[in-house]
């Protein structure tokens, strides 16, 4: 199919707003296209190729961009509340201050794509690939990130608590400072990770592989780590609380934690229940 340009692509627009309907660009060809500032909302871009486009500032609320090729395009500061990315290739693409609450991003490319800034709460990325991307004060309160790959990814300061991370992984991610307050983590690994001074409070982080991360000065107050692989990680400094829970014959003491208003309840183990 020929390649639109900005006045078909306005004036298909002003068609279907009055037939009362959104416009449909489904697998049409809007490559390398300046559409910045323009209203696509509720628009069926389903399959469409905007790669290279310029939808910067852009209103795509509501779209459905569902396997949509976005590679290396400009949305910065574009809204798209509630849209539909599913298997959307947004490889390279400028992400900077976007709007994406509420979105369904499942499956998702995102490789090296930059979001710094963006606001992502309530947003459902489960099995994205968002390795090697930049994500420099994000917000992702409440987001699910299940079974998502965030490999080497710098997360530093970034708010993910209430989110869903299980069997996430975020091998060698930099999580310094990281706010995951009552996140979800069962079975992520975070192998050679950076989770210094994270804030971890009341995470379920059950069966999670820390293997070799750094935990150093972390807040572990509440946080659940039955059957969790600490092998070889650093928890010097780390904070625990009596509500703790920590695997099977590991010591915290030894490794150097630090345990904040703790009862005379040694929280190294479960207590066993004795029944007679």
């Amino acid at each position: 199919m020929a390649k639109l340009t900005r006045e078909q692509v306005e004036g298909r627009i002003e068609s279907a707003r009055q037939r009362g309907k959104g416009p449909d660009f489904s697998e049409d060809d809007l490559s390398g296209l300046d559409l910045s500032r323009i209203d696509l909302s509720q628009a069926n871009l389903n399959k469409a190729n905007l790669c290279e486009a310029n939808l910067s500032w852009a209103e795509l609320n509501d779209t459905d961009l569902t396997r949509a090729n976005l590679e290396k395009a400009d949305l910065r500061q574009a809204k798209l509340l509630r849209a539909t990315l599913d298997r959307a290739n947004l490889s390279g693409c400028d992400l900077q201050g976007v709007f994406l609450m509420g979105s369904s991003l499942i499956k998702a490319k995102l490789l090296g794509a930059n979001l710094s800034q963006a606001i992502l709460n309530g947003s459902n990325l489960m099995g994205a690939n968002l390795k090697e991307t930049t994500m420099t004060g994000i917000n992702m309160f409440r987001v699910n990130l299940f079974g998502a790959n965030l490999s080497q990814v710098n997360l530093t300061g970034v708010s993910l608590d209430v989110a869903n991370l299980s069997r996430a992984d975020l091998s060698d991610a930099n999580l310094y400072k990281a706010e995951m307050s009552s996140a979800t983590l069962i079975g992520a690994f975070l192998g050679g990770a950076n989770l210094s001074q994270a804030n971890l409070r009341q995470a379920n982080l059950c069966e999670v592989n820390f293997s070799e991360a750094n935990l150093t000065g972390a807040d572990l107050s509440g946080a659940d780590l039955n059957w969790a692989s600490l092998t070889q990680a650093n928890l010097r400094g780390a904070r625990y609380d009596h509500l703790t829970r920590w695997p099977a014959r590991f010591d915290p003491d030894q490794a150097r934690a630090i345990c904040k208003n703790c009862s005379s309840v040694s929280t190294a183990e479960t207590p066993t229940l004795i029944r007679f």
